[in-house]
């Protein structure tokens, strides 16, 4: 029996490309040819490079460094028991087959994006599992006012070859925050810049770690998982708030109603 898999058109994952004999695209070899920076969560720069060690070592070397904005990381955000348990809820609900050997869970409203059509009655509310993440964003300046209206699990496996393209998320209906916790493998988020100066800039997550997208880094550095960053599984899960359109004076303020209303609910799953 034919293995079957979620991908679709160019997007490829290890099953399908044994079962067509497709080579899959090599990004690495292709980001490569970019200059190329590891980001510090310390410091908050780049330094010049693409191994992860040099991270490590820039405070005792001469190497160039850049800066973008948007772009913050928090430790251990989450503790490991609490890691444990997530993943074993997570796990016990059913998972939907996407692109490039990805697995997803949407809680959220049903959007067509092409059409920019939202179905607010869709969305059921959070699962009960993450309320105390929720509660904990409110401890993080850079999310004081951060009210999500949708969360989506992205789960990797380097058994199926998982990754996700170059991509910027939508900004018609999300708003100037991308907020993922990381849960299992560490990994690499990988931004690529738009423009003359084409650069690639690798930012290391760690298990249990937050990181938050916003201005430069949001809008203006499409972002990718590499399929050679995963080794292992490796778990997403990110949540996203409403554009100034869904808001109070915006054009869609209704359909942004009755989502943060949603918000509210919590849904109990056994």
């Amino acid at each position: 029996m034919a293995m079957k898999c979620g991908c679709k058109g160019i997007r490829t994952c290890i099953r399908c490309e044994k079962r067509t004999g497709v080579l899959p695209k090599s990004y690495p070899s292709e980001l490569q040819l970019h200059t190329s920076f590891v980001y510090c969560s310390k410091c908050n720069f780049a330094w010049e490079g693409w191994t992860l060690n040099v991270e490590r070592t820039h405070q005792h070397s001469s190497i160039s460094s850049i800066q973008v904005n948007g772009i913050f990381i928090k430790e251990d955000f989450i503790s490991k028991h609490e890691e444990m348990e997530l993943r074993k809820k997570i796990d016990s609900l059913p998972w939907v087959e996407s692109q490039s050997g990805r697995w997803k869970q949407d809680f959220g409203p049903k959007v067509n994006f092409k059409k920019r059509k939202v179905r607010p009655e869709a969305f059921e509310g959070f699962p009960d599992f993450v309320c105390f993440i929720l509660d904990r964003f409110k401890t993080v300046d850079k999310l004081l006012d951060f009210s999500p209206v949708e969360l989506c699990h992205l789960q990797y496996d380097s058994d199926r070859g998982s990754s996700i393209d170059p991509h910027l998320d939508d900004c018609w209906l999300w708003g100037p925050r991308l907020a993922t916790i990381n849960l299992g493998c560490a990994t690499v988020l990988t931004l690529t810049s738009v423009g003359d100066e084409q650069a690639t800039l690798r930012v290391p997550l760690n298990p249990r770690s937050l990181i938050v997208l916003s201005d430069e880094a949001r809008y203006r550095w499409p972002h990718c998982i590499l399929r050679e960053d995963v080794q292992g599984v490796r778990l997403a899960l990110t949540f996203r708030e409403l554009s100034a359109e869904f808001l109070d004076g915006g054009k869609f303020e209704d359909v942004g109603r009755q989502l943060l209303d949603r918000a509210k609910w919590v849904k109990t799953w056994c």
